[in-house]
């Protein structure tokens, strides 16, 4: 077992420090990282192989795990350039966007009110992700240029979108629920 606890989660799955990486490649280096330092591999070694497996996989799990997710690798790759990780209650700055997220907010009360709820939910749906992509793409451009400011406001941005996916998820659970 030969984990660098020093490496970041990128050269821990020799991987090129970016915002875009290969996700199968990711994987499969994981599952590769993954049985060379289970805990099972070491049931019968000294108590301190034992440790460093737990440790090790530990690790393994905590890397793919940041960098398999768009919105974490993000932060990730900012924790790397030396900006500090905001609390998940920030907001940002920017007016047009908090009117956006206002209007978005409506339209998620509303979704259940319509006519074809499961309608006005898929064009929801449809809209958030594509503000989502387009986030993601300013993130990298920012990112790229060294405008880490500006690129952590994407993500913080990101993270709206992604709270209101999930409440748009929860919704639709509820409607199908009461479908049965």
């Amino acid at each position: 077992m030969s984990i660098d606890f020093s490496a970041n989660y990128f050269e821990l799955f020799d991987l090129p420090v970016a915002f875009d990486i290969d996700l199968n490649e990711l994987s499969s280096r994981y599952r590769v990282l993954q049985s060379e330092v289970h805990p099972d591999r070491y049931a019968n070694a000294s108590a301190q192989e034992r440790r460093l497996s737990v440790q090790s996989a530990g690790l393994v799990n905590e890397a793919f795990q940041t960098l398999k997710d768009p919105l974490n690798r993000g932060f990730y790759l900012l924790d790397l350039a030396g900006v500090q990780r905001p609390d998940d209650h920030k907001t940002t700055s920017d007016l047009d966007f908090l009117m956006q997220q206002m209007a978005y907010r409506e339209r998620l009360d509303e979704v259940a009110e319509q006519d074809e709820p499961f309608d006005a939910a898929d064009q929801l749906r449809d809209d958030l992700e594509a503000e989502t992509q387009q986030l993601i793409q300013k993130f990298k451009d920012d990112y790229v240029k060294a405008a880490y400011p500006a690129a952590q406001d994407e993500l913080i941005k990101l993270q709206f979108f992604r709270r209101l996916l999930s409440q748009l998820d929860e919704l639709e659970s509820r409607l199908e629920d009461q479908l049965s």
